[in-house]
């Protein structure tokens, strides 16, 4: 068991809520994009709330994105929602691709535009039964924390999002003291 530094006694823990600091994305081709960064994950005192134990963590999440259709408004009635039969038949025929797919040059793809949004939750696991599936004495029973990290993934062009998840853990005996 620690021992807070600020009230110089022994705490219980509580984990904090994981931040993510820094985040960057890439563009694999037109539909695969990946995203990584860094998450801080903290592990409190009990009693003041001061972080106790740390462990930074990198994640890195592919992302597939299916782009959807653009389709033009209605002719006759300058709708995109018109529910005239022959309308929609045209429209289907006129829809084209995400504009940003069209949009490259000599050397390749221009950079296409993506909004990111990463989201951090905490996480964590007791293992309770080695591998053999036989209990474990509750002494010798391993914690592990962590985060599990979600992202969404929009095409600025078209509106098409997808998204990921992972989950980043490690062994709660193995995080840093703080101080």
């Amino acid at each position: 068991m620690p021992r807070c530094q600020n009230c110089n006694t022994f705490c219980s823990l509580e984990m904090a809520e994981p931040e993510v600091q820094s985040e960057d994305w890439t563009a694999n081709n037109f539909n695969d994009v990946t995203v990584s960064g860094d998450v801080h994950v903290g592990v409190n005192s009990g009693c003041c709330g001061d972080e106790v134990k740390y462990a930074d963590m990198q994640f890195e999440i592919e992302v597939e994105i299916d782009h959807a259709k653009i389709t033009p408004p209605c002719a006759a009635c300058d709708a995109k929602t018109c529910n005239d039969e022959l309308c929609a038949d045209k429209r289907d025929e006129k829809a084209t691709s995400c504009p940003a797919s069209l949009d490259r040059d000599e050397t390749g793809w221009k950079e296409p535009a993506f909004s990111i949004e990463v989201e951090a939750e905490e996480h964590e696991r007791v293992e309770t039964h080695d591998a053999k599936g036989k209990p474990i004495y509750w002494r010798k029973q391993k914690t592990f924390r962590g985060a599990v990290i979600s992202v969404t993934v929009t095409c600025d062009h078209c509106g098409a999002s997808a998204g990921g998840e992972e989950t980043l853990e490690e062994q709660a005996s193995s995080f840093e003291e703080a101080w």
